[in-house]
């Protein structure tokens, strides 16, 4: 009897310590799943913000002598009509860029880490220069525009961009 014993508590411990094993075994791989799926969103948030468009628009709001020199300065109406129509279009092709990029990483916070952490300067530049322009013209219409934009730059500014 002690013998029967033996071998239900050593065939118990087997499938127990299969379990485990299976356990583990599924667990590596989830986590190898799971970084594969932070590496695929960063490749696709990359193509986002590093598109040529995005680079063309950057260049175009860095070359506008109005914007940049604001240096934290309201814009009044006759500094906002010196800023032509191309300029103004980089513009919000740039705050809608970011506001979404700023929503979509809104929800996994070591992703917004590694982004912020990789193009926080590009970001708060972006801001400083276009914030004005931005709570000025478009969110007199829309109180919410860009706000996700606006999180993100004071989030990189914190982080010392």
């Amino acid at each position: 009897m002690s013998e029967n014993l033996s071998y239900v508590s050593f065939a118990s411990l087997a499938i127990a310590v299969s379990a485990v094993g299976v356990s583990l075994m599924r667990f590596r791989k989830d986590r190898v799943k799971a970084h594969a799926d932070q590496v695929a969103a960063l490749a696709t948030l990359v193509r986002h913000i590093d598109n040529d468009r995005a680079v063309e628009a950057r260049g175009i709001i860095r070359a506008d002598k109005t914007l940049n020199s604001l240096d934290g300065r309201e814009l009044d109406d006759a500094t906002m009509a010196g800023i032509d129509e191309g300029t103004q279009e980089a513009a919000r092709y740039i705050a809608t860029t970011y506001d979404r990029l700023g929503f979509i990483l809104r929800h996994d916070e070591q992703l917004e880490k590694e982004v912020l952490g990789w193009n926080g300067d590009v970001i708060s530049d972006m801001w400083r220069v276009t914030g004005e322009l931005i709570k000025k013209k478009w969110r007199s219409r829309n109180p919410h525009y860009a706000k996700e934009f606006e999180r993100l730059a004071k989030k990189a500014a914190e982080m010392g961009w």
